[in-house]
């Protein structure tokens, strides 16, 4: 039977029409798919290269010799201790580690790499021969805000003291006034029983969640940690594990400009209970539970989290701001009623540490690997052992210390519960002491800016380091 040619003309309009139309579509996905490949993806900037570096330092103290290409995929039963943590903490995703005197494109299967690998490969100019190369590959999210990025470092055999951060960075900045890296050690045993003298200037090196952390401990006069940044002033804590820089709030700087303050009301951001209720141990958190887990804020972080909704958020300064870790620690280990930090430092022989125990205590923004994801800005206090790494004592007056204001204020960290909530402060003459949460004491925010973050100046109260825009 002869169709009709009518008919077949419609149908094949119909097809090619939907066919047009599908291939529009891909087309558009597609374009759209090409432009945030070109927005997320951000080679080789300051940020990744540092933490490429951390990658790098961290595998040449712990691996004694490479093959000529090694791949380590994060989740990997065979890494070396602790690098699953370190690449879920930095989220890294891979590291490639290339180790020869030959081309690199004579060494690598292409079978042990994905499309995107490749693809930087193919551009990649910084391979050195006869050196320890470093390829990190970053991942975050999830399709289609999928984020991916690269950087790549390049190591002297056996290198050791210029296994250099980023040249530009402020926390390079630091670490070279300290003498480098390799001049750098942990603390002497017995040092955090004594408070700091008058001349005191010194950095050490402690273990973090991400890896070695570097703590200013000393005089206000010497150590050169003050920083301007965002219209305030602060002194700076430390370089946490991952690069990233903690600091606590110091007072206002209009303009950037202005007399760095050592005492007084105004070194703080205002005045708060930490809880209106101290009789049921949950007030101990800087949030607590009503119905579920950390459901509820404390009064305290309602504060801070209004202080920073009014002055960083939706600012120019906030592409500075990393989500780094605190730790509320509300653990009892061995002495009922009485939290961690009780245990580390009220005692002879105090013992700070910067890690939390339990997961529900380690508060983050985003970061839900290692902390209970419930923040609403990443901002909190400092802690008790930050205070005592920086030379404060319990009960022992320290007038000089870089973190004495000659005014009490509030720290991230409970002391004991004996039918009312006691949480530790540090108080006016300069000591580590505890009080109830329902009392008004000042309050010092405590944020971190990301490891890229550059500045000008030495650190001096009449050089402080400037973070400009």
């Amino acid at each position: 039977m002869k169709k009709n040619k009518g008919f077949v003309m419609i149908e094949t309009i119909i097809v090619i029409t939907i066919l047009s139309i599908g291939l529009i579509s891909l087309y558009s996905s597609y374009s759209v798919i090409l432009t945030k490949i070109k927005v997320k993806n951000n080679h080789d900037n300051i940020e990744y290269i540092y933490k490429a570096n951390l990658v790098g330092n961290y595998l040449n103290d712990n691996v004694s010799n490479y093959s000529s290409f090694t791949k380590y995929v994060v989740g990997s039963s065979s890494n070396p201790a602790n690098l699953n943590f370190i690449m879920n903490n930095l989220l890294i995703e891979k590291i490639y580690v290339i180790n020869s005197d030959s081309d690199y494109k004579n060494i690598i299967n292409i079978n042990n790499l994905d499309g995107s690998s490749i693809g930087y490969l193919n551009k990649w100019k910084d391979y050195q021969a006869g050196k320890i190369n470093f390829i990190v590959k970053f991942k975050s999210g999830t399709p289609p805000k999928e984020k991916i990025n690269f950087a790549s470092v390049v190591y002297e055999i056996d290198e050791e003291e210029e296994k250099k951060l980023c040249e530009k960075c402020l926390s390079t900045k630091i670490i070279l006034q300290y003498g480098g890296l390799s001049n750098i050690k942990t603390a002497p045993a017995g040092t955090f029983a004594s408070i700091t003298t008058a001349t005191e200037n010194v950095m050490y090196k402690i273990e973090d969640y991400y890896g070695d952390s570097y703590y200013y401990r000393g005089a206000k006069d010497y150590v050169k940690n003050n920083l301007i940044y965002a219209g305030y002033q602060w002194k700076i804590l430390r370089i946490n594990g991952d690069g990233t820089l903690r600091i606590i709030y110091n007072g206002t700087c209009p303009n950037n400009s202005c007399t760095i303050n050592s005492t007084g009301a105004s070194t703080s951001m205002g005045y708060s209970v930490y809880n209106t209720i101290n009789n049921v141990a949950k007030y101990g958190g800087y949030m607590y539970q009503t119905a579920i887990e950390n459901d509820t804020p404390s009064t305290i972080k309602t504060f801070l989290d209004n202080w920073y909704e009014n002055n960083i958020a939706g600012t120019v300064y906030e592409q500075y701001i990393s989500d780094t870790l605190f730790c509320n620690d509300r653990s009892e280990p061995g002495s009922a009623n009485y939290y961690g930090a009780y245990t580390r430092i009220n005692i002879n022989n105090p013992a700070p540490i910067l890690k939390c125990s339990n997961k529900n205590d380690i508060f983050a923004e985003i970061n839900t690997t290692y902390s209970n994801g419930k923040l609403t800005y990443p901002i909190g206090l400092i802690t008790a052992d930050e205070g005592a790494l920086a030379g404060l004592v319990e009960n022992r007056e320290n007038a000089t210390n870089f973190l004495y204001n000659n005014a009490d204020y509030w720290t991230l960290s409970p002391d004991y519960f004996d039918g009312r909530v006691r949480f530790n402060f540090v108080h006016s003459v300069g000591y580590l002491y505890a009080y109830f949460v329902n009392d008004s004491k000042g309050v010092r925010g405590v944020i971190n800016l990301k490891a890229s973050t550059q500045a000008t100046g030495t650190g001096t109260t009449t050089d402080p380091f400037i973070v400009k825009v």
